[in-house]
């Protein structure tokens, strides 16, 4: 506002005073920058020339009020008349949308009507095809039931022939069973003495296979008594010798002594009663630990089956718990959900229309 006022005042300066007074009044007023180069002379015309500009300062912003004032009436008055222009065409598109409505329902019940018309015509040509096809379907009937008795007598009199055929064969059937089982028993008559034979030869073979397999057992445990005494023999020998040689110088020693006949007592420290108990020790040992073994096993599987019985009943509670959980949570959720009543159904009969506009249709 202030530029526009002192925009306004060199205007009028300009065209009010002559050009030398508006180039002294450039120059010397106060609101301009370069005043300080003017003269000071007259306070008088300065004076003067400041009430100047003050009442076209005033005479600017009473211009510039009554604009601003004319500006809002103008805009009023426009809103003013579009609203009116709104409102007028409101009006018009209420008035032309009612006349469209009524149209439009004017035409879906000439619809309505011309299909009901049309629905009874279908109706009464759909009850004349019914009775015709009932006419005719009753004529089929008989005619069927015609062919059909015709058909069971046919069926009756080759199910006789079929009958009659069949035991004829079932008895030709028998009779060549019977002469094969006949045929069959002789033939097992004439086998049987074979069969007896070769079983009675099949023992005899046994029997000498037996006897032949005892005898080489024989031979072998004779065998073994054989060599078993021969080593005791030897053994027997031997001590006799090394005896022998610890008696010579007793001998010689003792001289006068009285013989004794030594071989009636038995030798300490034979080599096969040292065997033996080496044997007996052995299978002591091998029972003992047999029986640490089994009876390590024993323990072991006691041990793991009472455990897995304890595993097993307390998996079989958990388990029997998460399921008693899964089944009350499916359960909860059923009770509180309902699948048609979130997620309504659209069924294919609801953008048809109503049941009762059938009878108005018609398809003339």
């Amino acid at each position: 506002m202030a530029l526009r006022s002192i925009l306004a005042a060199l205007l009028l300066i300009a065209f009010v005073c002559s050009p030398s007074e508006a180039a002294k009044t450039l120059t010397e007023g106060s609101f301009w920058p370069f005043s300080s180069f003017a003269s000071h002379d007259d306070d008088s015309a300065e004076k003067e020339k400041v009430t100047a500009v003050k009442k076209a300062e005033k005479k600017v912003e009473k211009k510039d009020e009554e604009d601003a004032d004319a500006d809002e009436v103008a805009k009023k008055e426009d809103e003013d008349q579009d609203e009116k222009e709104e409102e007028e065409l409101g009006e018009e598109d209420s008035s032309e949308e009612k006349v469209s409505l009524a149209n439009e329902e004017e035409k879906e019940s000439k619809k309505t009507v011309k299909q009901e018309v049309k629905k009874d015509v279908k109706k009464e040509e759909s009850k004349k095809e019914v009775k015709k096809d009932s006419k005719k379907e009753v004529k089929k009937g008989a005619k069927k039931e015609e062919k059909s008795k015709k058909g069971a007598k046919k069926e009756e009199k080759s199910k006789k022939g079929t009958k009659e055929e069949s035991k004829k064969e079932v008895k030709k059937e028998e009779s060549k069973k019977e002469a094969k089982k006949e045929e069959s028993k002789k033939e097992m008559k004439k086998e049987e003495p074979k069969k007896e034979e070769k079983k009675d030869a099949k023992k005899e073979e046994k029997k000498e296979v037996k006897k032949e397999e005892k005898k080489e057992v024989k031979k072998e445990e004779s065998k073994k008594e054989v060599k078993k005494e021969e080593s005791k023999k030897e053994a027997k020998k031997e001590e006799s010798k090394k005896e022998a040689k610890k008696e010579e110088p007793k001998k010689e020693v003792k001289e006068e002594e009285p013989k004794k006949d030594f071989n009636k007592i038995a030798p300490f420290g034979r080599e096969d009663t040292a065997q033996e108990l080496q044997d007996q020790a052995a299978k002591s040992q091998d029972t003992l630990v047999d029986a640490v073994e089994s009876a390590e096993v024993a323990e072991i599987k006691r041990a793991v089956f009472r455990s897995l019985t304890r595993l097993r009943a307390a998996s079989i509670k958990e388990f029997d718990t998460i399921a008693r959980l899964e089944t009350q949570s499916i359960d909860a959720y059923n009770d509180a959900h309902h699948y048609r009543a979130e997620n309504p159904l659209e069924h294919l009969h609801e953008d048809e229309a109503p049941v009762e506009t059938d009878k108005l249709e018609s398809f003339h």
